[in-house]
């Protein structure tokens, strides 16, 4: 019905699109089923999140908004509430276990992980 037009980089319509728009044709279209509606219908569960330690997971909430109010940025860009919780469950020591928290690259470990390390030491 559409195809790529590479001189004028767009679509154009192919002769099916004027058999449906302009002799009457009918097309059918199957609609894909969002990914939870999915899992539900086919009994499947999602994963339960890692239980992690509300108390360090809260200082470590805390200390992300301490950072991102300070560099006028949003608390997700510092490390997202996954990266929190994964930290919070492996409890790092060191810069090493840091970074083999999802989420933790080196950039992030330069540039936050003395202060997460910091915080994560009161829990260890």
């Amino acid at each position: 019905y559409l195809r790529t037009d590479p001189v004028h980089r767009g679509l154009c319509l192919t002769e099916k699109a004027g058999n449906v728009l302009f002799r009457g044709e009918t097309v059918t279209l199957s609609l894909q089923r969002p990914r939870a509606e999915l899992a539900r219908r086919s009994g499947r569960k999602k994963a339960p999140p890692v239980k992690a330690s509300d108390e360090v997971f809260e200082a470590l909430r805390t200390l992300r908004r301490e950072i991102a109010d300070r560099e006028g940025i949003a608390a997700y860009m510092v490390f997202s509430d996954a990266t929190l919780r994964d930290m919070a469950a492996k409890l790092p020591r060191n810069a090493e276990e840091l970074l083999d928290v999802s989420g933790v690259g080196n950039f992030k470990l330069e540039k936050y992980g003395r202060d997460f390390l910091q915080t994560l030491a009161r829990f260890n």
